[in-house]
Formats: structure tokens, sequence, C-alpha cells
């Protein structure tokens, strides 16, 4: 099992959420619950007082409402499920849960760990269990508790005859969270082509069988839940906004120029997007260059991360125009349709990295589908409406795709140009300096994109250029001492998660930074010579008496030597 249920070993957000059902249970252990529910094959109520397992799996319903925000949002895409129906359900109000003058982690043990463990240990024949959420819970649950479900709809939601079609699209909700959120992976997946039918289009079945939908009744509701989807995903200004850029220039270190320039854009993006009509030409499309290795997909997904913004990355060499063998570039929105968790409002305010851009050049006598591929990216940058199957081939759903509140990142290393450009020479003879010290300033322009076979319109259709600088040795060297990311500081957790000292000798840091530069892989060298550094201390690490580890100038040399000089038999 990889996975604990002690209470100590909860992360806050867990325990606050047990805290919550424990004081909503206590809130309602003593009422009495009467469950009401038609039989399906006759016009007679069947009635069944609730349990105390009853009562707790409501408990959990309720307390997933109050705590966690993530399940809210995958629960509130069915309109049945909202927290005032539950509470009404127990007979409570919501000043009715308080939090009480009781020992939470002593409550849980007695009363809800053996509970939840029962419900989990269902669960491992299927999933492998990563760790414990609030969702995760509810999940576990659901196979356990029909009769409440079945009441809870039957009570709230007239129009629904069976629990089937609301059970498994929500089971299947609640599983994408898990997946989302890395709590759970799948072990065994279902291959029941019925349950893959209702879980991806109960609502046209609901309409054939019923005449009624049950998510959207009408078109004013759909329409309400359109502005409800707008404004739950529209986006905040404040002053921990701020803290985000300060925090990015500190963690890429040689970067900060661009990490503030590429922040404030994709910033300025999301403020448009609540915009009904976005002002000609403000909405940034971006094209980016730089070196390999210099972050310009990590700093750009680092981004989205903090700004809770859905996010895909991808290369236009994967991509064809419709007639040769290749992907479709509406794929790229059905991948962040996917990371936005089927909210399509969320998705369409989505970042898209298009990488390897100046690989789909095209001059005289090169690929025609590098021309084909230039002209339908063209479309596709332009903004329009896409229709997307979000839902396979055997049982298309789709749907309506808006690309004009994306921000597009394309991003390309344009090394041959960048060569021509700069004319870096080698560091040969007494009167040279090095290159480190002899930098070259240089700019690439649009017709330069045009110059190495990228068409004029496409090229238009960028506004914003930035670019990551190659890194000097110094930069580097700053990156081991400063970067909240710098490979040192995952050196030393290792060496002290053997209850071991680790002390390094202040050349070392130059050392480094020497050997990484050779390697002219960006910032990626510098986890490349500490793994280097890693291999040769091993042995010592793991195995050695000494508790006192030195990272000196020697034994890095030694490590460097070694891991990449190589013997040929002559």
């Amino acid at each position: 099992m990889s996975y604990s249920l002690n209470y100590e070993d909860f992360d806050n957000k867990t325990q606050e959420f047990i805290d919550k059902v424990i004081s909503v249970f206590i809130a309602l252990k003593d009422k009495n619950i009467i469950f009401k529910m038609s039989l399906r094959n006759a016009t007679l109520k069947d009635i069944y007082s609730s349990t105390d397992f009853d009562k707790k799996f409501i408990a959990l319903f309720i307390a997933g409402f109050l705590v966690d925000g993530s399940l809210k949002n995958t629960l509130s895409q069915f309109d049945v499920f909202e927290l005032d129906n539950f509470l009404d359900c127990a007979g409570l109000k919501k000043e009715d849960i308080k939090t009480l003058n009781i020992n939470y982690e002593e409550y849980y043990n007695i009363h809800f760990k053996s509970y939840l463990f029962s419900f989990l240990k269902t669960m491992e024949k299927d999933y492998v269990i990563n760790n414990v959420s609030p969702s995760l819970f509810l999940y576990s649950a659901f196979n356990e508790n029909k009769i409440f479900l079945n009441h809870f709809i039957d009570t709230y939601d007239k129009n629904m005859k069976y629990i089937s079609f609301v059970f498994h699209p929500l089971k299947k909700a609640l599983e994408k969270h898990l997946i989302f959120y890395a709590t759970i992976d799948i072990k065994e997946k279902s291959k029941s082509t019925n349950r893959d039918y209702f879980n991806n289009n109960y609502n046209d079945l609901l309409f054939s069988i019923f005449g009624t939908k049950n998510i959207k009744n009408n078109e004013n509701e759909e329409e309400n839940d359109t502005i409800e989807s707008k404004k739950k995903n529209s986006f905040t200004i404040d002053d921990n906004l701020w803290s985000i850029a300060e925090e990015l220039k500190r963690k890429f270190v040689g970067q900060e120029a661009f990490c503030e320039d590429l922040f404030y854009n994709i910033v300025n993006n999301q403020v448009l997007a609540d915009l009904d009509e976005i002002p000609s030409s403000q909405r940034s499309l971006i094209f980016l260059d730089g070196p390999s290795g210099t972050g310009k997909t990590a700093i750009t997904k680092d981004i989205t991360d903090k700004l809770s913004i859905p996010f895909t990355s991808t290369s236009i060499t994967k991509y064809s125009s419709t007639g040769y063998v290749g992907g479709d570039l509406s794929d790229i929105l059905v991948n962040l349709y996917k990371e936005a968790n089927g909210d399509l409002e969320k998705a369409q305010r989505g970042i898209v990295v298009i990488d390897e851009i100046d690989k789909i050049a095209f001059n005289k006598g090169g690929l025609q589908m590098n021309n084909a591929v230039q002209h339908q990216l063209l479309d596709f940058l332009g903004g329009g409406v896409y229709d997307i199957n979000v839902s396979g081939r055997l049982f298309p759903n789709i749907v309506k795709f808006d690309t004009s509140k994306l921000t597009f990142v394309c991003l390309g290393a344009l090394t041959n140009l960048r060569s021509k450009k700069t004319m870096k020479k080698n560091t040969i003879g007494f009167n040279q300096t090095s290159q480190d010290t002899n930098t070259v300033d240089y700019s690439i322009t649009p017709q330069d994109l045009i110059s190495i076979g990228l068409q004029k319109e496409l090229v238009g259709r960028f506004n914003t250029y930035l670019h990551t600088e190659d890194y000097s040795k110094d930069a580097l060297k700053q990156i081991l001492l400063k970067s909240s990311i710098s490979p040192l500081i995952g050196f030393r957790k290792w060496v002290e998660s053997f209850n071991k000292e680790l002390i390094i000798e202040d050349d070392v840091y130059d050392i480094i930074a020497e050997q990484a530069y050779e390697l002219n892989t960006g910032a990626r060298s510098l986890e490349t010579v500490m793994n280097s550094i890693r291999t040769r201390y091993l042995k010592e690490v793991i195995r050695g008496k000494e508790t006192t580890i030195y990272l000196d100038a020697e034994t890095i040399n030694l490590a460097h030597t070694q891991s990449m000089t190589r013997k040929e038999r002559k």
C-alpha cells in the first residue's frame, strides 16, 4: 500500500476536510433521516431509515463542498449536486456545522479510520492509490451507498428516473479529478462499450429516452451556465500576483528579464480574455527564440502552473496538413480541453506552446508538406472556431472550441541563424578573449524568419518577440548559488537523506560552472555535471561510514574526466 490513513500523515487540506466531515457527522448523528425511493417496477415507495453508515456518507459530501474547491467545481457540472440540497436532505443548516472542542484525530481513529479503509480496499484491484485526498474518500464510497444517492436524485431531480444515468458520469468526473491531481493511477480499465457510452453520451441518451436533458434543460439555462463559467474563470489581479514574477526571477537565474516579459504578456492576455471584445492587436501572439536548454518551455509552464492556466506543449513537426500522414492541429485543442478537466471556458483561455517552428521552414526544393503545415498554422493562430472530438471515434462528442482567446507561444532555437548572427570565434591563441567575455549582441527580426523559409503571412501573425539568453559561466555559477532549483540543492538533500553532512569547498562552484559551460547545453548541463559527481559519490554516501561528505575540486575533476572519457581497443 503506497498511501497512509494515519491522521498525522495527511496534508493540511485533507486534515481540514476530515475535521469538517466529523463536525457535520456529529451535527446530524442524532437526526432521524428517512429515505423514500420509488420502486422501479411498482408505484409504491420503499422507506428506509438512515444509519450511521449513511450519515457518514452524507457528511463526506457536505464537507466536500465546504472544504475542497476543486471537488466542488467537479460536482457543480451536475445541477442536482448543490450544497443547499445536501443540507436540506440532512435536515441541517450551515450554522449547525461548528468547530467542536474535541480531539479530531482521536475521534477519527475511533469512528472513521476503519470506515474509510474498507472503502479504499475495494479500489485497490482497479487503481494504484498514490495518496489520499478529500475527493478520493468520496469516490471510494460511491459503490457502497447507492441507496442514499438513489433517494437524493429521486428527491431533487424529478426528471431523473434511474440512478445509473447520474452515477456513471459522476463517477467518471471524479475519476478524472483524481487522475488530474495524481491521486490515483488506473490499473485496470473497464472495456464495457455500454459504460463508455453512458460516460460520454448520457445527456443525449436522456433526451432520446425521456425527452429531457439532465444538466441543461433549456437554452436560457445554457446561457446562464456560460455566464457562470466565465465568471468562475475570470482573471483576478491582486497583490499576490506580483510576487509570482519575483519568485520566477529567483528561480530562473540568468533569465530574469525574459521571465518578467513573458509573465506580464500572459497576464495581459488573461485580462483581455475577460472582455467581450478584445481591442485589435492587443492580444500577444508570441515568437520566442533562444538556445536549447535556456528554459523556454520550462519557464512558460511554470508561469501557467502558478496562474492555474491550462497548458499544452507540442512540437509542430508532429503535425501535417490534410492529405499528409501526421496529426492534425486540432489535436492540440483536445489536449488543452483535457488539461482543463473538461471546462471549455477555461480551456479557451489556455496557453499553447508550439515548439520547433523553424523546422517547418520551406525553401525551394524543400518538403511541400512543410509549406502546407505553415498554411494551416496561419489559420490556427488567427483565431477561429474549431470542431474538436473529445470522446473518441466510437462515440464522438463534438465541442466547438474558440481559439481567439488562447495565448500562443511559438518556439524556435534558430541555431543556424544565431550562429550567422553572432559569428563567435574559438578561444585559440594568446591574444583572443574567451567566448564567455566576448559577448556579441544581435537581434532576430521578422525578416530573418522570412529569410529562413517561414511564410511572410505566418510571421506577420507574431506581434511579440521575446528571447532567452545564452548562459555565461558566471550565470551558471549564479544558478548553483542562488536559484531555488539549483541541482546542488537536490544533491545536498540526497546526502542528508543518508544522515550525512555535506561540506562544499569554495572553488567547487567555479569548476562545476566551467564544466557545464563546456558542455554547452544550457542550464541542463549543470544537471549533467552534478549527476556525474553523484555517480562518483554513490558508494561513499550509501555504504561509507564517514558522516561528513566533502565536495572537493580533485574529486569533481576526476568525476568529470571519467564520465566523459572513453577507451577504444587499437
